[in-house]
């Protein structure tokens, strides 16, 4: 028997059930952030806002979304709203059909945003919020 359990072991170590590769591609497009906003989320339960400042604490980039537990993958929606120094109005991104949003500061005009499809695939972003333009859009997957 330990025979046994020491060769699947040593098995598993040598086939791994999943692969480290990262495929990067445009085929999660319909899950890219999208500016403006899309949809009102006054009608869907939602979870707390999670705020985000950037270095020099003038901006913050709020993320508001549907509850993760109340909605199926189809139906979730979340708003972006980047407010503060430099800026004449709110900026708002939309976001929508996805399990996780976060978002962080890269540098203090420059966010991005990290779109959690499944467990394997990711759509990251990247928004200049003073040029109010995208800088890099692109879908990642795990791959074997």
């Amino acid at each position: 028997m330990r025979a046994q359990l020491f060769i699947a072991a040593v098995s598993l170590q040598s086939f791994p059930l999943w692969s480290q590769e990262i495929v990067y591609s445009d085929a999660l497009k319909a899950h890219y952030p999208v500016e403006g906003k899309a949809f009102d989320l006054g009608s869907y339960e939602r979870e707390v806002p999670v705020v985000v400042w950037n270095a020099g604490d003038d901006r913050s980039a709020t993320v508001t979304r549907t509850k993760g537990d109340a909605y199926p993958y189809e139906q979730q929606k979340g708003l972006i709203t980047v407010e503060g120094g430099g800026l004449a109005m709110p900026l708002v991104l939309s976001a929508r059909h996805f399990r996780t949003v976060d978002v962080t500061w890269i540098s203090e005009k420059l966010i991005q945003i990290r779109i959690g499809v499944s467990r394997i695939a990711v759509v990251e972003a990247i928004y200049d919020v003073l040029e109010r333009e995208w800088v890099y859009l692109e879908s990642l997957h795990y791959s074997e």
